[in-house]
């Protein structure tokens, strides 16, 4: 099977670090997971906890077009990453 990935590189202060931790895994459970076409993701970082990467894949890359026109121009957890 095909996959699409998508990375997602975030540069935060270390402070910052549980909230977005925390937006992430609530963005994903909650309104990514459901989408048709998810596969899977990841959390990633560093040992400082000052950058943050999210990995995702896709069935296509279609499937994660469409899930960005649909998904996350409107979701507010997806603003408030």
């Amino acid at each position: 099977m095909k996959k699409y990935y998508v990375m997602v590189r975030f540069e935060i202060q270390k402070h910052d670090f549980e909230t977005l931790y925390s937006l992430i895994r609530i963005f994903f459970e909650q309104e990514v997971s459901v989408y048709p076409g998810f596969i899977s993701s990841r959390i990633l970082t560093n040992e400082n906890h000052t950058i943050v990467i999210n990995e995702a894949a896709w069935e296509s890359k279609e499937k994660f077009d469409a899930f960005v026109h649909e998904i996350v121009s409107t979701s507010e957890t997806s603003k408030k990453i």
